[in-house]
């Protein structure tokens, strides 16, 4: 069976500054001629509200991890349906558009379209969505700065649509979704075998700043449920002790994308800034949001910045700074989770974190269990590394895939004749195709 895709027998100029070629029976239409406007409106807002995610398409507001407060009512918010698209004229340029599956209400600040002719929804989804459209919607989009560019419903009609024959769409369809029932399959695989190593990462600094490394020393009682024994010539004592702790002043929005500063927020990712408040050696972690007992950091010294709700410890007393971040990320959420009778926390309370009970080895012993967690952990390190580098290349590959397939650049018609109608089967050759992909 050949299901690779080649490119089409016979091209035509585009005359579109992204594209240089079309299959020679394909078209480019302005979106006028492919949709047209739906404004109509609720009477009540008592439809299910959806919102539009870059990367999920128009989902229920209430499942999606959205931010903005929520109003008394929803009367006079859009009407779409199903098939329906749906554009977020503040985030089209960053792909926040996609196609309903579902009747609902969605903001007002949201442009809805209905395909003129049925049958192209999947199609136009798979390419609506794909990279190449985005230079489009970026430069169609008007305002002063990135964030808050907008699409206007004129902006959007004159923007080119390349259309395959309606054979040519289901064969596109059909294909990508075989090729993406295999990569979703692999991202899971690959993430579920992220998680078992970070576990396994876990428990190794678990026992070594709890138990140490030498398993033939005595122990005593820590005095501290959670913690239990600990070797005999460890001391406990709270952390506002130990270290000095305060927040920072920042906000997100703060963040210069070039700045020489590092900037801690709550996530693990460090941003840049061109200002700096603290000098030194200091630890870090989320105090409120997705990130609490998830998000830490260990600054080695040097200038760095931190978010208003990001907790920093400095001026560390008989104990490490490398020590207390190896600690806390492996014993934090634990202690904070026992405090709390919900099944997340929203956020870490000043005096939660000061009376947290730090197990403290002597200095030379704390050097030594660091020294040992960078030696067990290596290993583990590199095949965390090894997996993320293997998802983004399927993320690259799908991506591109997506791209030259819904602009002909591949021709996949003969490769959809083969494959079975249910993508779940298996398809040997597919699979091949993903393995060199990420090779």
């Amino acid at each position: 069976m050949n299901v690779a895709p080649t490119p089409y027998p016979a091209y035509k100029e585009s005359e579109l500054a992204w594209l240089d070629a079309v299959p020679r029976d394909w078209e480019v239409k302005r979106a006028k001629y492919v949709f047209r406007p739906i404004d109509k409106r609720s009477v009540d807002g008592a439809e299910d509200l959806l919102t539009v995610s870059s990367e999920r398409g128009v989902v229920p507001r209430s499942g999606a991890n959205v931010t903005m407060f929520e109003a008394e009512s929803y009367a006079g918010h859009k009407l779409c349906w199903p098939g329906d698209l749906v554009i977020n004229s503040l985030w089209a340029w960053a792909g926040g558009l996609g196609f309903a599956d579902r009747h609902g209400i969605v903001s007002t600040a949201y442009g809805v379209y209905r395909p003129r002719r049925e049958g192209d929804v999947k199609y136009l989804n798979l390419a609506l969505r794909s990279g190449v459209y985005r230079w489009e919607l970026t430069v169609r989009s008007r305002g002063i700065w990135t964030s808050r560019l907008q699409l206007t419903d004129p902006a959007f009609f004159d923007m080119p649509i390349v259309l395959p024959p309606a054979k040519d769409q289901a064969a596109i369809v059909r294909y990508l979704d075989h090729i993406d029932s295999r990569i979703q399959r692999f991202i899971a695989a690959k993430e579920r075998l992220i998680e078992l190593l970070e576990e396994e990462k876990r428990a190794i600094i678990h026992r070594a700043v709890t138990r140490g490394v030498d398993p033939d020393v005595p122990f005593k009682s820590s005095g501290v449920g959670w913690l239990g024994k600990i070797p005999r010539d460890w001391t406990v004592r709270r952390l506002r002790f130990v270290a000095t702790i305060k927040t920072g002043g920042r906000d997100t929005d703060d963040r210069v994308d070039d700045g020489p500063f590092p900037f801690y927020v709550r996530s693990q990712k460090v941003e840049r800034i061109d200002s700096y408040s603290f000098n030194g050696e200091a630890v870090l972690t989320a105090g409120d949001g997705a990130g609490v007992g998830r998000v830490f950091h260990h600054h080695p010294g040097g200038p760095g910045e931190a978010h208003q709700r990001v907790y920093k410890f400095d001026r560390f007393r008989g104990i490490s700074g490398r020590f207390l971040f190896e600690y806390m990320r492996a014993n934090l959420a634990r202690e904070v989770m026992q405090l709390s009778a919900k099944a997340t926390v929203d956020s870490l309370r000043r005096p939660m974190l000061a009376s947290f009970p730090v197990a403290i080895p002597p200095p030379a012993e704390q050097e030594a269990i660091t020294r040992a967690i960078d030696l067990r952990c290596k290993g583990i390190e590199q095949a965390v590394d090894r997996t993320h580098l293997e998802l983004d290349l399927v993320h690259e590959y799908r991506s591109r895939l997506i791209s030259d397939v819904v602009t002909g650049k591949l021709d996949v018609r003969s490769a959809a004749q083969h494959l079975p109608a249910d993508p779940e089967i298996d398809v040997p050759e597919l699979d091949e195709q993903l393995e060199e992909a990420v090779a």
